[in-house]
């Protein structure tokens, strides 16, 4: 006996292609967008990295919805924007430098912040992660690429990722960072583990 007793899988498999169909399911193209800051904070995987994860809204979305954006790493130091080449000292910290601008669009650096203990939802489950709280409701322009990966299973899924960011009132920096990526919308990823699904339940070290 299912635990959906009102809901057959034939009238679930119709109502999944009409959402497919009106688009609830499709996301944001690659681009740039105005968002509002709904959540912002640091979360670790379960090997101790720390990343930051940026849930956004913006009427422009498919269905007016909010993303869910994460994965940048905020200690290592990685490759350039367009994984070229690296500075002397091996690379930039792209995930901080990230946050960093996110904060300096409202006039604040992210030094200079405290994450704050929460408990949000990740991933349909609640966990305690840092948030800048400080920063929520503000609004903050972003670059969004597609990245495809492989999942478990073997097939690919694709998911978005976070390029740069600008201040809403700088349109030079917006008309740059559409230019960039237009030259490359969509970025490959032949990995399962990216930090997004590596939950842990660690105390948090922020």
């Amino acid at each position: 006996m299912s635990w959906l007793n009102d809901v057959n899988a034939t009238e679930l498999e119709k109502q999944e292609q009409e959402m497919e169909q009106r688009g609830e399911f499709s996301l944001p193209e690659p681009g740039v967008y105005d968002i509002t800051i709904e959540q912002l904070f640091l979360d670790k995987t379960q090997g101790g990295t720390m990343f930051f994860g940026l849930v956004g809204s913006s009427g422009t979305f498919p269905n007016d919805t909010e993303i869910n954006l994460s994965g940048w790493d905020v200690q290592r130091m990685v490759k350039n924007k367009d994984g070229q080449t690296k500075n002397s000292k091996g690379g930039y910290y792209t995930g901080l430098i990230l946050l960093d601008k996110i904060a300096k669009c409202t006039g604040k650096r992210i030094m200079d912040l405290i994450p704050q203990n929460q408990y949000v939802e990740i991933f349909g489950q609640q966990k305690e992660v840092g948030v800048f709280k400080d920063l929520l409701g503000k609004k903050v322009s972003i670059g969004i690429r597609h990245r495809k990966y492989e999942k478990q299973d073997g097939s690919e899924g694709i998911a978005l990722q976070l390029v740069d960011v600008c201040c809403v009132d700088n349109q030079e920096c917006k008309e740059k960072l559409a230019k960039r990526i237009e030259k490359r919308p969509v970025v490959e990823e032949k990995s399962n583990n990216s930090n997004q699904n590596q939950q842990t339940t660690d105390t948090p070290a922020w």
